[in-house]
């Protein structure tokens, strides 16, 4: 594509940048599910790049959808070690079957 159709491009797709932006912080406060937040980073680095391989990486968009996957990741790993010290500091009971369970899985196999 020519210098100046980048240019237009990215002139127009500034005006979407702050909008998303606000929206995709509000998503995140709300304590989504952490495999929605999992998902949401990568198809945030999806586009990043795609958009990117188009119009240029240094174009504004591409740039704020990076910053947005790096957020949304920060978001995952904050909710994912709270989950893991959460299990950690009780951790959940066994089964009611448990005994089952361990016979299942410590007995030898005779086939």
């Amino acid at each position: 594509m020519s210098e100046n159709i980048l240019k237009v491009l990215d002139t127009i797709f500034e005006g979407v940048c702050r909008p998303f932006k606000v929206r995709l912080t509000q998503v995140l406060t709300t304590k989504s599910a952490m495999v929605l937040i999992y998902k949401l980073a990568n198809v945030l680095d999806f586009y990043s790049r795609t958009i990117g391989k188009v119009i240029g990486s240094k174009a504004t968009l591409p740039a704020i959808l990076l910053e947005c996957k790096m957020e949304t990741l920060k978001v995952f790993y904050d909710q994912l070690r709270d989950f893991s010290e959460k299990l950690q500091s009780s951790p959940p009971s066994p089964p009611a079957n448990w005994h089952l369970l361990t016979k299942f899985t410590t007995r030898s196999t005779d086939w």
